[in-house]
């Protein structure tokens, strides 16, 4: 599991930012990604994991971080 960001043109040629949260299962190589217009909170983090299981169809018995600290200290606040 890993984050990321990038920047991207719309259709009006403006620049956006979107974030990611991306899952790739180590023997298969499967992957699932999650998009978001704003920085992803907990919640958010807890929702694509849930739905990463259900795309995969269960849970792997192991999952590596990549980034660890974002998620222990990095909370995004959400007003």
């Amino acid at each position: 599991m890993d984050f990321g960001e990038t920047k991207l043109l719309d259709a009006n040629g403006q620049s956006v930012r979107l974030w990611f949260i991306g899952f790739v299962l180590a023997h298969s190589r499967y992957k699932y990604v999650e998009w978001s217009a704003s920085p992803f909170t907990t919640r958010d983090v807890i929702q694509a994991h849930e739905n990463a299981f259900e795309y995969y169809g269960g849970m792997p018995k192991e999952i590596v971080y990549d980034q660890d600290h974002l998620i222990l200290v990095s909370e995004t606040t959400v007003t």
